[in-house]
């Protein structure tokens, strides 16, 4: 150490410690990129399907999907649906 109390640092430590800063803001700015890239190419967004549409494409009866959501049959259900 010298007489004035800083710790003298050598030219290695120096330039690790710049190439560290350089990587860290390298991985910042490539962050940044994807955002701007997605921003730039915005996908539109896929509507979703209804849950009736889903279990038919499934297959199922009306009585299977009345029974998986906890109805007796499929009346029971439509029923229900009626009356909101």
């Amino acid at each position: 150490m010298s007489e004035s109390g800083r710790k003298i640092r050598s030219t290695e430590e120096r330039v690790s410690e710049i190439d560290a800063k350089i990587e860290f803001h390298k991985d910042k700015i490539k962050l940044l990129e994807e955002k701007k890239k997605a921003i730039l190419s915005p996908t539109r967004k896929q509507r979703k399907k209804g849950l009736k549409s889903l279990m038919k494409d499934s297959g199922l009866t009306d009585d299977e999907i009345a029974k998986a959501l906890g109805f007796n049959n499929a009346l029971e259900l439509a029923e229900k649906l009626a009356k909101k």
